[in-house]
């Protein structure tokens, strides 16, 4: 769950919003919603919310619960705002076609996850599995020399 909200938060990173240009949409005007934008518009937040939920199944104390928790709160909270924020400056027809939580507009039939997957940068793709595979692959070692390194040893 971890690795898909480190996915979800690059693709929104490399595949910018609508919102973020300054061009204010007319009525009747269309707005194309493409790539990582067709399984939830707000990527980064979905994102985040993934890698707290995803570490809050991997811990059980409850200070780690309150922390990792407000990365969802953060989601909703910040989702909310920003489709208030940015609501006038959008045509209906694209909050009709885009959804606040994942995957939503998918399972009603308004988005394609293959036709989002085909529009998603091919190179930032690429690196997020090879970065993912690599992380998998050190995880021990990486763990053991952060955490446990001989220096921290010979200071006590």
């Amino acid at each position: 769950m971890k690795w898909a909200g480190f996915f979800t938060t690059a693709q929104g990173i490399v595949n910018p919003s609508p919102v973020v240009t300054k061009h204010k949409y007319e009525g009747n005007e269309q707005v194309e919603v493409t790539g990582i934008h067709r399984i939830t518009r707000h990527p980064v937040f979905g994102g985040m919310a993934l890698w707290g939920l995803g570490c809050m199944l991997q811990r059980g104390r409850l200070i780690d619960m309150l922390f990792w928790g407000g990365f969802p709160a953060f989601f909703l909270v910040g989702s909310i705002h920003q489709d208030y924020r940015f609501g006038d400056r959008l045509p209906r027809q694209y909050w009709s076609e885009t959804s606040m939580f994942p995957f939503h507009a998918v399972m009603t039939g308004d988005q394609s996850a293959l036709k989002a997957y085909e529009e998603m940068s091919a190179m930032s793709v690429r690196s997020i599995l090879f970065l993912g595979i690599l992380a998998v692959a050190l995880r021990g070692r990486l763990r053991r020399e952060f955490w446990y390194s001989s220096r921290a040893y010979k200071a006590w």
